[in-house]
């Protein structure tokens, strides 16, 4: 088929200018990020020094080399950050290096390697997405595969990170120390496969409507889209349910069980003896449940709400206000959660200097973002799945 005879997406003008100025930010950012990375590349290979890029890539190291108080970066915990040397993790540079020898396998160039193709590839997807909405050719031409590619890509880069994650906890385990002894491995589910399934949400239903505007059978979608929003709201109960359980036997039982706090990739020990008393123990228990309360409702109530968009999509009432207005329900409590989060966080940071010791003694506050567990950053992704349900067809009462 000609060019110019393809067929143009029917799509509220309104809509229409909306996803033209997110199309040229996008390219605009595309190519700002690309000669980003070649600026860095060609100032680390012509103009940083020998001794500066030992310093950047790492060097082998004796034990006599490597000191106590050596600085090994931050782990983040929702709205703090604890700071990691090699005595508070590794108890002494021979265990520090044994378990650089036992991470440093060919598994982590691979890691890497796979993590920045699939953070281009999602980025290449979007992108071409929204090129071919601002040319109105989104629905006719199948645009909905880029992003189903793009949720995909990121769904097995979290599985691939998942399996490595572990392994390499496993490997440096024997050489740990302190509150990382007892470490287990923390899946950030709503993070690794949150994002991913919003992304796959969003191009089920634009099937649907490119399916409908091409004048075929819909049903196999719909019932994809039906099974789709069974698996997210059966993950998320169960995640949500066994969270908020744990959390609670923690705080009937902090007299005689230590408390695990989820970083970034595992959970940490929180030894009861650290506190300058047990009731300041328990007292800190409640108040990160209070303050993590508010994102446990906003969470359980988008997901009611995107489960109904999925269900209202499979029978083909897409764009529509009632749609519309559970997008902006979900938006504005996963916002206000996070301010209350953030707000509460500031004292939590309080409680853990003033009364603990230890590596939670000198805890520093941050937004939750930095751990990738704000809700706001779940507000980026629904505007996105928002942004291209406003343009399946003309808004319908």
């Amino acid at each position: 088929m000609e060019k110019e005879n393809l067929p143009i997406d029917e799509m509220p003008e309104k809509a229409h200018k909306k996803i033209h100025n997110i199309s040229f930010t996008f390219t605009a950012l595309m190519i700002g990020v690309v000669l980003f990375f070649i600026s860095q590349s060609l100032f680390l290979l012509f103009i940083v020094d020998d001794e500066v890029k030992s310093a950047i890539f790492g060097d082998e190291k004796s034990a006599s080399e490597v000191t106590s108080d050596k600085d090994l970066g931050h782990d983040y915990c929702g709205t703090f950050y604890i700071w990691l040397t090699v005595e508070n993790n590794y108890g002494s540079a021979e265990n520090f290096l044994s378990a650089e020898k036992a991470t440093d396998l060919a598994v982590n160039k691979p890691l890497t390697i796979a993590e920045l193709a699939a953070y281009i590839l999602i980025f290449v997807c979007i992108t071409l997405a929204f090129r071919k909405a601002n040319k109105r050719r989104f629905f006719g031409q199948n645009g909905w595969r880029l992003i189903m590619t793009a949720g995909i890509a990121l769904l097995i880069k979290g599985i691939w990170t998942v399996i490595i994650r572990i392994y390499l906890l496993n490997a440096e385990q024997p050489y740990v120390a302190g509150i990382f002894e007892n470490r287990r491995y923390y899946c950030q589910i709503y993070q690794t496969f949150g994002i991913p399934a919003i992304l796959i949400m969003t191009a089920l239903i634009t099937r649907q409507h490119s399916l409908n505007v091409q004048k075929k059978d819909s049903s196999g979608n719909a019932k994809a889209l039906k099974i789709f929003s069974v698996l997210i709201g059966a993950v998320a109960s169960v995640f949500m349910l066994t969270r908020l359980t744990v959390r609670i036997y923690e705080i009937i039982n902090y007299k005689s069980h230590d408390a695990m706090l989820p970083f970034y990739f595992d959970l940490l020990t929180l030894p009861r003896e650290l506190a300058d008393s047990p009731e300041t123990y328990r007292d800190l228990l409640i108040f990160r449940l209070i303050k993590d309360l508010s994102v446990f409702i906003a969470s359980a109530v988008t997901v009611i709400l995107m489960i109904m968009i999925m269900l209202s999509s499979a029978r083909n009432e897409i764009n529509t206000r009632k749609n519309m207005k559970r997008f902006n329900i979900s938006m504005l409590v996963l916002f206000i959660s996070s301010l209350i989060f953030n707000i509460l966080g500031l004292h939590e940071v309080d409680i853990f200097n003033e009364h603990f010791s230890g590596v939670y003694g000198y805890v520093v506050y941050t937004i939750g973002l930095r751990a990738l567990c704000d809700p706001v950053l779940y507000v980026i992704f629904l505007w996105f799945v928002r942004t291209f349900v406003s343009i399946s067809g003309k808004e319908e009462q």
